[in-house]
């Protein structure tokens, strides 16, 4: 699974990825023409990794 913000929402950059039998979770940038669906619980998930630290 990929995990990422809206700057890599790019037909291009996600279907080399979907080729690749990954599930892309990435929103859809604001002007898309054809908005796509995404899982929000999991892009909200990417909080946690993104913030973790090992002290």
């Amino acid at each position: 699974m990929v995990v990422a913000d809206k700057p890599y929402d790019a037909d291009a950059f996600l279907s080399n990825i979907e080729r690749s039998g990954v599930t892309t979770v990435i929103p859809p940038r604001t002007n898309r023409r054809d908005q796509r669906c995404f899982d929000r619980h999991r892009y909200r998930d990417r909080n946690l990794v993104e913030r973790f630290s090992v002290a």
